[in-house]
Formats: structure tokens, C-alpha cells, sequence
């Protein structure tokens, strides 16, 4: 099953927010060790364990070793509508899957992902550092290797930051049998090939501004782009007669093979009189696939009883259009909103596929519709002494919920439960 990883580059904003504020730390080793849970309703559940170490080398260079594993579980949309509800059909990955009535047919899975992160931060003078970053992952269908290099520099008696940053990554995609060609009938396997490749380029700028002594506003922009094989080999598109509710075939999804997208990010990090601590962000996406989504973030942290202990909560909305190619289901239906001029291609052997002139894309992944998203969320901090060893404890839990706006999917909702432990060697 194919995953989202995190941008490598993306913490170099982080690295300028370090340059600035941060404070000489004695030389130890800096251990953090996490696991979240995260549960979908009815769908997918993800067990992840981190182990992080962070070794300060002296002379203010630091590497940073971080292992993750992912144990994932339970049932994905195919992107099959509700088109023939209460039939079974074979599933791309190879599984079975039931329409139910009145619900987005779903295929059970089972993965596990490991994946490794090294980074080596270093400076140059006292003001410019610089961080080199390899990523490896790999899961039983896929496997990525990336690497990353940013370069901050301090001005102005070190009130600004400027940050910039690349990061490549190469991945190969092995779907449990095999690559399926996009727009062919769901159960014909002619054609396809054991794996293919996709590979992806990012660059960033960032800016990071202390405003006063309280206040620290950050700003970047990311471009990225990708080429290769963007299908999600497991999804599909249904194809038949919405008024009759009679699905003729399902068909794989066909994405273009190159991805081009922009992301905008601002953030203003507020630190009160009375300890406490506000962060407003927001991030506006758009990309060449004609996806559109704009992000509002927000983070309250209060001061409790006991030293650097705190509870804080975060609230985030997103808002996303479809991508061009997204159709929900397919028909022949000319007099159907849900006809986009695809036509039916018989072959010997009674195999099919589809064909449009017009529209030689077409996706029914629910990731790529009109999404939106609400997060609700807590947090609580605090040192605690077990062992007789000095840790710091990091405890979320947040309620996602998500929407489709044409009211097609449906409604996803998802905890997500979270303990850190942090601690000196």
C-alpha cells in the first residue's frame, strides 16, 4: 500500500527556527521514542513505533538517526461506487470485496513499512549551517530512497533567516500482481508487469523573521515535481447505467504520468507574557492536476502547574477542490452528469477497456475529490522521573473528520492517539 512521506525538505524551517532561538545544549545523546496509533473508522489502522537519536557531536554539529515501523491494517476504498451494491468482486490486490448497500465498496489489506532517516547538521560559520538528509523506506509494494541538502544563513545580528533547500527521491512501485494498465477491465491482467518507477525533484525557500522578542513569523515556498508511474495500481473506476444501478465493469484508474505543484506556507509563532504560546499557520496547494486545497492551522498552549508543564490545543481546516481527471463513476448514460464521453472497447476474448478522446485521464480515489477537513486536538507535556531517569513526556489526541462536498463518498473519521517519551543518555 502506498503511503504520503513526509518532505524532507520540510523541516528546514525548523532548521532556521533552531538557528535562532535555540540554546547551547551539553553534549548527550537526545532519545525520543514514539508510538501512535491512528484509526480509521470501519477502514484503515496504522501502529507506528519511532525510536529517535540525536547525538551532539561538539562544535555545534549534530547527526540524528531515526527508525520508524508501520503496521497497517483493515479496509481502503477501491474507488468502486456504490454501482451494483451487494455484489462481490475480486479486487485489484488480488482480495475479495463486497458492495454493501448504501456504502463505498472497500478492500481488506494488510502492510508493514520500515523506514529510516539519517540527517548531519553542521555549521559553517556562526552564520550558516547547513543539513544533509537520507530517507529510505520499504514496504512489501514499494520502496523510496531520497536524500535532501538545506543551507540557512543568519542576518541582520541574527533577527532573519534564509533558508534554502533541495531533495530528490527515486521509488519503485511492485503492486502484489503487478502493474495493471490503466483503463482495462478490473479482472483482465493482460499486459501487466511486475514493477515500475517514479521519481520526484523538490525544491524550497524559506524565510524565517524574529518580529520582537515574542514574536517569530515563518514563510516558504515549496516546488516540486514528479514523473513516472502516479497510478494507484489497487484503485478503480466504475463503469455503467446509473439509472438502472447496473455496473457493467469496473476499470483501473489512468493518472498522467508528471506531477507539478506549488505549495505557499506562513506561520506566526506568538509567545504570551504568561508563558503560554500561540502558532497560526496556513498553506495554499495547487498543482497541474488542477487540485486546489488551502489549509488553516492553529495551536493554544497554556502553562500548568509544575515547570515546563503545559496542555495545549489545535484546531486545523482544509479545504480541497477534485483533480480534473476525478469522476466519481463513469456511464454510458449521455443524459447522466456522470457522462464524460467514454466508450466502451470490446476485444476478443470478451475483455474490455475504456476510451475517451477527450478525457484520456480518469481517477475515482476518493484523495483527489472535493474534500473537507476537520481536525479537532489536545496535548499535555510534562517532566516526569521514572527509573530514576529524567524524561519528558509528550502525550495527543486528536478527531479527524472528513467530507466529500458532492456528498458522493462517504463521511471518513479518524483518532489519532499519540505518546512520546524523550530523554538524556
Amino acid at each position: 500500500m502506498q503511503l504520503k512521506k513526509p518532505i524532507s525538505i520540510g523541516a528546514a524551517l525548523s532548521t532556521a527556527a533552531y538557528s535562532l532561538l535555540s540554546h547551547a545544549a551539553d553534549k548527550a545523546w537526545d532519545i525520543e521514542t514514539t508510538a501512535l496509533i491512528y484509526a480509521e473508522r470501519d477502514r484503515v489502522k496504522v501502529n507506528e513505533d519511532v525510536v529517535k537519536v540525536k547525538v551532539d557531536q561538539g562544535n555545534e554539529k549534530t547527526f540524528t538517526l531515526t527508525g520508524i515501523i508501520d503496521v497497517m491494517t483493515g479496509a481502503s476504498p477501491t474507488g468502486a461506487s456504490k454501482l451494483g451494491v451487494g455484489n462481490i468482486y475480486t479486487s485489484p490486490s488480488g482480495g475479495a470485496f463486497t458492495a454493501d448497500a448504501n456504502k463505498i465498496p472497500v478492500a481488506e489489506f494488510s502492510d508493514r513499512r520500515f523506514a529510516a532517516h539519517a540527517a548531519w547538521d553542521r555549521p559553517w560559520s556562526k552564520n550558516a549551517r547547513s543539513t544533509y538528509g537520507v530517507d529510505f523506506s520499504d514496504e512489501v509494494d514499494y520502496s523510496s530512497l531520497g536524500g535532501s541538502f538545506n543551507l540557512t544563513g543568519d542576518f541582520f545580528e541574527k533577527m532573519t533567516s534564509l533558508t534554502v533547500g533541495v531533495s530528490g527521491n527515486y521509488d519503485r512501485v511492485r503492486p502484489v500482481n503487478g502493474v495493471p494498465i490503466g483503463l482495462k477491465s478490473g479482472s483482465d491482467k493482460t499486459g501487466s508487469y511486475e514493477l515500475d518507477r517514479k521519481a520526484g525533484l523538490q525544491g524550497l525557500v524559506g524565510l524565517t523573521q524574529v518580529l520582537n522578542r515574542r514574536a517569530l513569523v515563518q514563510l516558504n515556498f515549496t516546488l516540486a515535481t514528479q514523473s513516472g508511474y502516479l497510478n494507484d495500481p489497487y484503485k478503480v473506476v466504475s463503469y455503467g447505467n446509473v439509472k438502472s444501478n447496473d455496473l457493467q465493469n469496473y476499470y483501473f484508474e489512468s493518472r498522467p504520468q508528471s506531477r507539478t505543484s506549488k505549495i505557499f506556507y506562513g506561520k506566526l509563532n506568538y509567545a504570551r507574557e504568561d508563558g503560554g504560546f500561540v502558532s497560526m499557520a496556513g498553506r495554499y496547494y495547487s498543482d497541474d492536476w488542477k487540485l486546489r486545497a488551502a489549509t488553516a492551522d492553529m495551536k493554544f498552549e497554556q502553562p500548568m502547574g509544575g515547570p515546563d508543564e503545559y496542555a495545549g490545543l489545535h484546531v486545523r481546516f482544509s479545504r480541497q477542490s477534485a483533480a480534473s481527471f476525478y469522476h466519481y463513476q463513469l456511464t454510458d448514460d449521455v443524459n447522466s452528469p456522470d457522462y464524460v464521453g467514454y466508450v466502451l472497447l470490446t476485444f476478443p476474448g470478451d475483455t474490455t477497456a475504456l476510451k475517451s478522446e477527450k478525457v484520456p485521464y480518469v481517477s475515482a480515489d476518493y484523495r483527489l475529490a472535493r474534500l473537507d477537513t476537520l481536525t479537532f486536538g489536545a496535548k499535555y507535556h510534562r517532566p516526569v522521573n521514572w527509573f530514576d531517569m529524567k524524561m519528558i513526556l509528550d502525550t495527543r489526541a486528536e478527531w479527524m473528520g472528513q467530507f466529500d462536498r458532492s456528498k458522493n463518498l462517504d463521511p471518513l473519521y479518524a483518532l489519532i492517539l499519540q505518546i512520546a517519551l524523550k530523554f538524556k543518555y
